[in-house]
């Protein structure tokens, strides 16, 4: 994802996350997932699977390959 458009990480957060998550950006590039009737270990492991999911992104670009 570019740097200059989170709107597309948004997108990506979105379609990983689970139906039940509301998600937003809340001003740059921070975002906020607010997951509804989770104990804290469930959105632990909700957040770790974005936050992976975004760094493979991140490395995906830097090494030139977009088919991720």
């Amino acid at each position: 994802m570019s740097e200059s458009d989170p709107s597309l990480l948004l997108a990506h957060v979105r379609a990983i996350a689970p139906a039940e998550m509301i998600a937003g950006r809340i001003g740059g590039e921070e975002f906020c997932i607010v997951l509804m009737d989770k104990a804290p270990d469930e959105a632990l492991a909700v957040a770790e699977a974005v936050r992976e999911s975004v760094e493979r992104i991140g490395a995906c670009r830097k090494a030139g390959d977009r088919t991720r």
